[in-house]
């Protein structure tokens, strides 16, 4: 039954996890596991789809995790999810990851001390400390450093220029490798 309500979760106690399952409001299933020096919850969430118990309504631990699956939506810290993903709390981005919308990047913190946001806004840079915002904006900044680079294509082909203030649309756009200048407005200095 596809709607049904099912919860699952599961304690530990020394080296044993009793994992339940509700099959219905009437039936549940526990059963104690042997673990020897089972530590981390992705240990469990791991040793859970071994068993097949995860895609149910409700994942619970010890330490007050909770993932909650309805068929539709996830929610992790949710118990009832309005989107696809939703979670209370933070998410963290491991260095070198971003996060895509329709497989085009939308926020990246790639190379040392780095923001980019907006589609391909610094996809190939590897500079440090720049501020990047705005679709395309320093797309092409590989080696450039200190930049800050604010609007729609503003500073796009910067391969190595660094310490350049770019404000606005198509701002700076064709400078590739000035230093120490400052555009304001739509195509200045471009």
């Amino acid at each position: 039954m596809k709607n049904a309500l099912r919860f699952l979760s599961f304690s530990e106690c020394k080296n044993r996890i009793n994992v339940v399952r509700l099959i219905n409001p009437c039936v549940a299933i526990s059963t104690f596991i042997e673990i020897n020096q089972l530590k981390s919850n992705i240990m469990k969430l791991n040793l859970l789809k071994l068993f097949g118990l995860l895609g149910t309504v409700g994942l619970m631990t010890t330490a007050s995790a909770q993932v909650t699956d309805t068929g539709d939506e996830v929610g992790i810290g949710v118990g009832s999810p309005n989107y696809k993903l939703d979670v209370d709390g933070d998410i963290n981005v491991s260095t070198g990851s971003s996060l895509r919308v329709n497989g085009s990047t939308v926020f990246d913190v790639s190379g040392t001390s780095n923001v980019h946001v907006g589609v391909d806004a610094g996809s190939v840079s590897t500079g440090s400390y720049n501020v990047l915002v705005g679709d395309e904006a320093g797309e092409t900044n590989t080696t450039g450093s200190y930049n800050m680079f604010l609007g729609y294509r503003s500073g796009r082909f910067n391969t190595t220029g660094s310490r350049n203030l770019k404000i606005g649309y198509g701002a700076g756009l064709n400078g590739t490798s000035g230093d120490d200048n400052t555009f304001l407005g739509q195509f200045a200095g471009a």
